[in-house]
């Protein structure tokens, strides 16, 4: 698989040596798992969170969140903590941590949990947002896996041309830089010709030059109902 840009950590290394450098980071989410959830993100102490919300609200499935800044002190060093609740303030996803580079930007997503076993339970992931040196004529996407988590890898191909082979749920295919003609997105179970009579996905991406966007394969619903796909498309500034 090529270099990805998540970032996960299950163990937490506090940094040593910098005991006056803070940390920040530059983080949105979105939600996949529920109708309606808030993600937070926990201060250096652990008792105050920060919700990340759209305009002051919880986010709906398949809406992502306002920019926020966050900062660590030192004792956290760069490592960001974020838990999720439903309406109900009922636990989505337990407190995750994540390990951030100083003052990059990050996407946090909850999707379906792979282990559920049939139950309504998520996890939470986080993406880097490579938006440097794009050039005007050109735009930038990644594609992630969060579909059901009992779908086979599947195959992801742009124009016609494979671009990624045997993605597995959960996972990115990698930055894949592109002009700006280049649009016509097709996801299929892994090992399927990209003229399938019935892929997983077909969409057309709507670029902006010189800009990010991360695409989604997501459940079209978000009570699953049903087994049909949809693209999930969050854009950079």
């Amino acid at each position: 698989m090529k270099t990805q840009a998540l970032v996960f950590m299950t163990v937490l290394t506090l940094l040593t040596g910098c005991e006056e450098q803070t940390y920040q980071a530059n983080v949105r989410a979105v939600n996949l798992a529920n109708d309606e959830l808030t993600v937070r993100w926990h201060d250096d102490n652990r008792s105050a969170k920060v919700a990340l919300t759209k305009d002051g609200n919880a986010l709906l499935y398949g809406h992502a969140s306002d920019g926020f800044t966050f900062t660590n002190q030192a004792a956290q060093g760069n490592v960001f903590t974020f838990d999720s609740q439903t309406y109900l303030a009922e636990p989505v996803v337990a407190p995750t941590s994540f390990a951030f580079t100083d003052t990059e930007s990050y996407l946090i997503f909850t999707y379906g949990d792979p282990d559920s076993l049939g139950e309504q339970k998520a996890e939470m992931g986080a993406i880097y947002l490579y938006q440097e040196d794009i050039s005007d004529e050109k735009y930038r996407f990644n594609v992630l896996h969060t579909y059901f988590p009992m779908m086979a890898d599947v195959d992801v191909y742009l124009n016609g041309v494979l671009i990624e082979e045997d993605l597995s749920y959960g996972d990115g295919a990698g930055f894949f830089t592109v002009s700006i003609d280049k649009t016509q997105l097709v996801v299929v179970k892994a090992n399927y010709p990209v003229n399938s009579p019935n892929p997983l996905l077909s969409k057309t991406l709507e670029p902006d030059s010189g800009k990010l966007q991360v695409v989604f394969i997501a459940p079209k619903e978000s009570d699953h109902a049903e087994f049909s796909a949809e693209a999930f498309i969050v854009k950079t500034p």
